[in-house]
């Protein structure tokens, strides 16, 4: 079941605390196609949401 906190979309900084990562690490993950699943809101923006930081996870 989907709770809307699942959907909240945090920063590179929340998500790579989240995952206990660096910022770096999460976009050289990016840039490798590797990694949790990201959103560019805008060119310079971007955003992961929780749902996919946890689905992630759960595959790594």
């Amino acid at each position: 079941m989907k709770t809307k906190n699942q959907e909240r979309l945090l920063t590179r900084a929340e998500a790579a605390d989240f995952l206990q990562v660096d910022r770096s690490t999460l976009s050289r993950w990016f840039q490798q196609g590797r990694g949790p699943r990201c959103l560019y809101l805008e060119s310079r923006t971007p955003r992961y949401r929780l749902k996919d930081l946890l689905a992630y996870l759960e595959g790594a």
